[in-house]
């Protein structure tokens, strides 16, 4: 766990945006940093200092101003973590806006989720106000990193990305090791040779980087037309699944009847390693859609899949992005396939492009559970995100 991720589970309460401001003055207040500031205004800030809680009208407090010699303010950020949905938002962003327009000073918002339209309109109307996600941030701030930048960029970074508020880099071949050593795939395909100490730390990194790609993602999802349905969080989890091809299933079977075969009486039931060529890691993150207390619930979510197929040597890992409805309700058949998109690089996809795509087939799959049959209280709760969503 990093430093700044330490010290706010030390804290009592979520502090979300107000404790992310905290975090980036401490990085603009470092004279290497006032290019980084130069590159997010798309324009020269010459500024002494960084304050935050700035109060800039009568109620009203920036989350970091940048002061000049005299304390007045030069530009002015506002820091978006879960709040971005607050209905007092739109009047504060036009506050912000009325402000630096008449000081004639630039105005950001640095947000991990999408802003609502009307705030995008509104800011979008102005040259001196602009947008930028974590993501953007940390990409702008690599601009400036070398050998020589300070412990405080580095550990801004390994904050952001342990928060999931940016979009972490995949390794393909990081991610492919992961799979041939956690599935127990028999090494006759050569890939093993792979296989060292400091590439099975970073196969666990890529794990670790799937699950905040898709908490990302995931939030998104949530924070921007389903936390008026669905109030609470939903969960994040992974799981592997280890395949074989049709040609050795006999040998399968006769692996297990071996096992069979025993006195003892636990039994425990195996597949030899050579048996298995291929499988598959699911990285998801859903809902229980409650139809009643005792009846039963329907699973909604979305993920990344990333499925090995030894045989294929020239590329034997592909990945996707999925979006599922599946019923667990008595009575009630599995009607909606998940919707797939293939993923072209892993390595290269974008924050929006992986959004955009996300959004395609949680849509996709809201369409088509909406035509069939469903229960009276889970189709309007779907029905009332597919609205939302459709939106968007």
């Amino acid at each position: 766990m990093g430093f700044f991720k330490q010290l706010k589970s030390w804290c009592s309460e979520d502090t979300g945006g107000r404790y992310v401001s905290l975090v980036l003055s401490e990085l603009f207040n470092v004279s290497e940093s006032h290019k980084l500031v130069s590159e997010l205004f798309g324009k020269s800030i010459d500024y002494a200092t960084v304050a935050t809680e700035f109060t800039f009208m009568e109620g009203r407090r920036a989350d970091l101003a940048f002061l000049d010699e005299e304390d007045n303010p030069v530009a002015i950020i506002e820091v978006k973590y879960h709040d971005h949905k607050n209905e007092r938002n739109h009047a504060q962003i036009a506050d912000y806006l009325k402000f630096c327009g008449k000081r004639k000073i630039p105005f950001l918002v640095i947000t991990k989720n999408r802003l609502p339209d009307n705030d995008e309109k509104q800011i979008k109307k102005h040259k001196f106000a602009s947008i930028v996600s974590y993501s953007q941030l940390v990409h702008k701030m690599s601009k400036y990193n070398s050998k020589d930048s300070s412990a405080i960029s580095k550990l801004v970074q390994s904050y952001f990305e342990e928060e999931s508020l940016m979009f972490a880099k995949i390794c393909k071949a990081d991610l492919q090791l992961l799979l041939i050593s956690a599935l127990h795939v028999h090494n006759r395909h050569g890939l093993g040779r792979q296989l060292s100490r400091e590439r099975i730390v970073k196969a666990a990194d890529a794990l670790r980087g799937l699950i905040e790609n898709v908490t990302l993602l995931g939030d998104e999802i949530h924070y921007s037309y389903m936390d008026n349905v669905f109030p609470k969080r939903p969960s994040a989890g992974f799981y592997f699944s280890p395949e074989f091809s049709k040609k050795v299933e006999s040998k399968v079977m006769k692996d297990l009847e071996e096992d069979l075969e025993g006195d003892s009486k636990e039994r425990y039931y195996s597949i030899s390693d050579e048996r298995i060529r291929d499988g598959r890691l699911v990285v998801w993150y859903g809902y229980t859609v409650n139809n009643s207390p005792s009846s039963g619930f329907f699973w909604l979510g979305i993920g990344i899949i990333a499925e090995l197929h030894t045989s294929c040597k020239s590329s034997p890992l592909t990945t996707s992005l999925f979006a599922e409805l599946t019923p667990y309700i008595p009575g009630v058949e599995d009607q909606w396939k998940p919707e797939t998109i293939k993923i072209n690089n892993i390595e290269k996809i974008s924050e929006d492009e992986a959004m955009s795509l996300t959004q395609k087939v949680f849509r996709n799959v809201l369409k088509k559970a909406l035509r069939g049959t469903l229960p009276r209280v889970i189709r309007q709760k779907l029905h009332n995100v597919y609205k939302k969503a459709k939106c968007l």
